[in-house]
């Protein structure tokens, strides 16, 4: 399967999930509106899929060759089996996307105009992944927060981070921005 000119670009994806599903061979895509994007992440989170934003062109251009993944009551979803070649062309958007990532350049200020090395700590905030150990807020009810917790982070898209508090589990998976998260320093 291969975007094709002839169908629209869907204006109201937000991701695309993507990748073979553990236990399985099959090469599975499918695209989520905004509003089903807790339904995409646990689907990632189920099926150890990858994500992708629908916020370049060249990710916006595949669209019209995948399917949007309908959400069933419970948040139950079927993502399609896709073949091969699609698989890879995703694959490379998302590396091409990671390396976006972390290769930012942060302006200095008083510097010149050109871009200059990304502070040290970056380096730190890029490299977080699924089973690091973090600082989450416990946030109240109006999203304040009221503490500060040791979390594993289960998955991370972007600025979102999914997370248990590592001595509360049955408070369950939450979902964290980047904001409400906080680095422990690092045993050396």
């Amino acid at each position: 399967m291969s975007a094709t000119n002839d169908k629209p670009i869907p204006t109201d994806a937000a991701v695309i999930v993507f990748g073979t599903a553990k236990g399985s061979k099959l090469a599975q895509a499918g695209w989520f509106r905004a509003k089903d994007f807790d339904a995409a992440t646990a689907a990632t989170l189920k099926f150890s899929l990858s994500v992708l934003h629908a916020d370049t062109d060249a990710v916006r251009a595949i669209l019209p060759a995948l399917r949007e993944v309908r959400v069933k009551p419970g948040e139950q979803v079927t993502i399609p089996v896709i073949d091969s070649s699609l698989l890879q062309k995703l694959t490379a958007l998302h590396k091409e996307a990671a390396k976006l990532v972390a290769g930012l350049q942060v302006p200095v200020l008083g510097g010149s105009s050109a871009a200059k090395a990304p502070p040290a700590g970056l380096a730190f905030w890029n490299a977080l992944k699924v089973g690091d150990l973090v600082l989450a807020a416990d946030l109240d009810r109006r999203g304040i927060p009221d503490g500060w917790y040791e979390a594993v982070i289960i998955a991370v898209d972007g600025d979102t981070f999914i997370v248990q508090f590592r001595d509360y589990p049955e408070e369950g998976k939450i979902k964290r921005l980047r904001h409400h998260i906080a680095l422990l320093c690092p045993q050396g």
